[in-house]
């Protein structure tokens, strides 16, 4: 996404509306929000802050879930060499087994990169070689489970290419919904989650009145308490990164359920066929 100059995109919000810049600009409802939240987290003093206040609150994301467990996986990289539709599978499979709801799936659902070394040229190959990685996607993924999907940094080279992930990814696979680029805002059982998958030059929501955030992009499993960040594995064997360098945790996945006052964590390892690792927090 090619670097905006927002004092322009404010002026038209502030003269034009929201929508106009939505559509003059090409971004998306979140971006859009993006861009306000932080120019009136600033606390710039002019008189445009209490429209845009205004709008914030109007235009407001936050996507309601409820359910009794959710799945969360990431980085799944499909199109990737590495990637690999039987841990799709596999953690489908077990989702379904436990009982879980929902899937939220954190970010880089495709790889999105051309082996052409052109790449960033709209050419044949490169329309071509992310055209098949979306017929994958089509003919393999599960649809057993309605999953909500955050797009990463890589699906965004989709978006460079002239591909509208919101409108494409539904009409491949019913089951799933596209929520934003980057950063989006979900209450699961009245408990308020960021879900992040971080984007250069991104204009996404950001984690405010959030209890925690759930993030994709770094292909390992940890848990920060000082800033309340759940980082999920890689759902694939592309470039995984696991902490402390312990590959048998390489790829995975998790399930997140609401024991009374509790939000729990089992994390599952390829590796080991198993849970390997389990995380409760007090809320």
């Amino acid at each position: 996404m090619k670097k905006l100059k927002v004092g322009f995109v404010l002026e038209d919000l502030n003269c034009q509306g929201f929508d106009y810049v939505m559509q003059h600009y090409k971004l998306t409802h979140g971006e859009v929000l993006g861009i306000l939240e932080n120019y009136v987290s600033q606390e710039h003093l002019d008189e445009r802050i209490t429209k845009f206040r205004k709008l914030l609150r109007q235009r407001d994301a936050l996507t309601r879930i409820k359910a009794k467990r959710v799945g969360l996986l990431s980085d799944t990289h499909i199109g990737n060499k590495k990637a690999n539709f039987d841990y799709i599978q596999r953690t489908y499979d077990f989702f379904d087994y436990y009982g879980v709801d929902v899937v939220l799936h954190l970010g880089d659902l495709f790889d999105g990169y051309s082996n052409d070394a052109s790449f960033g040229k709209r050419n044949k190959k490169n329309y071509a070689s992310f055209q098949n990685q979306l017929n994958e996607f089509q003919l393999n993924y599960p649809t057993a489970i309605p999953t909500y999907v955050l797009l990463g940094n890589h699906d965004e080279w989709f978006r460079d290419l002239g591909f509208d992930l919101f409108e494409i990814i539904p009409h491949l696979n019913p089951s799933m919904t596209v929520l934003a680029y980057g950063g989006h805002r979900v209450q699961i059982n009245g408990r308020k989650f960021y879900l992040s998958h971080p984007i250069e030059k991104s204009y996404c929501v950001t984690n405010k009145n959030c209890e925690i955030t759930l993030r994709g992009h770094s292909h390992y499993f940890e848990y920060n308490h000082q800033r309340r960040l759940f980082r999920l594995n890689t759902c694939s064997d592309t470039h995984p990164s696991p902490a402390g360098g312990d590959y048998e945790l390489a790829g995975g996945f998790s399930i997140l359920s609401f024991p009374k006052n509790m939000l729990c964590f089992e994390n599952y390892s390829f590796y080991h066929d198993d849970i390997v690792k389990s995380l409760c927090l007090k809320i």
